[in-house]
């Protein structure tokens, strides 16, 4: 009887907790989605050269049934698609996922540089090691980056990018970020710039 008693009232508890947990999530369901758009606007508005522009809502996802897959923003410029901000997120960070976004200037085929790049969530990175990827010392080596044919890496995987001291994992994880947006926009880019912009 015992057993029963404590059995219903484990039960009564479990529901009162998963109906507490059902109503905090649809509470902060909007605000965490409105939170993550604002960072995805920002972030496109960081990696692009003065005078170009991709609206949020314009975007070309590479892989829809891959929720991590790269997304790529058309940069228009007086009604031209000149390159593109791609989002692009790698599971190889420290702490999980790094999520960064890469402003790349020009057109698949007629040279491609990397502009800019902005990180867009590293909550789970180490404070003041990992997160330093962010800092000018180790973003600003993106700015302007000629592309080449050879994908980046850091200098321990026979690469020219330069990691942040102690947190060569985050560093790497950063550099797989700029060569999928990269990847992405060379071989979607082509179809993209065809079909122009409604921007």
């Amino acid at each position: 009887m015992k057993e029963a008693r404590y059995v219903i009232v484990l039960t009564g508890i479990s529901l009162v907790c998963a109906t507490l947990l059902g109503a905090v999530y649809q509470v902060t369901e909007e605000p965490i989605r409105q939170a993550k758009n604002k960072a995805v606007v920002e972030g496109i508005q960081k990696v692009l050269p003065e005078g170009t522009k991709a609206d949020a809502d314009n975007k070309v996802i590479v892989d829809e049934s891959n929720p991590l897959s790269p997304v790529i923003y058309p940069a228009v410029r007086d009604g031209v698609v000149v390159g593109a901000a791609v989002k692009a997120t790698s599971t190889a960070g420290y702490g999980g996922n790094l999520v960064v976004m890469v402003g790349i200037e020009g057109v698949p085929g007629s040279g491609l540089k990397v502009f800019n790049t902005s990180v867009l969530d590293m909550s789970k990175e180490t404070p003041g090691l990992g997160t330093k990827v962010a800092e000018p010392a180790f973003a600003g080596q993106w700015n302007n980056r000629l592309v080449t044919e050879k994908a980046l890496a850091v200098k321990k995987d026979g690469g020219d990018v330069v990691a942040v001291s102690g947190a060569t994992i985050t560093s790497r994880a950063f550099t797989d970020c700029v060569n999928q947006a990269i990847n992405a926009w060379t071989k979607l880019g082509p179809a993209i710039v065809k079909g122009g912009s409604n921007g």
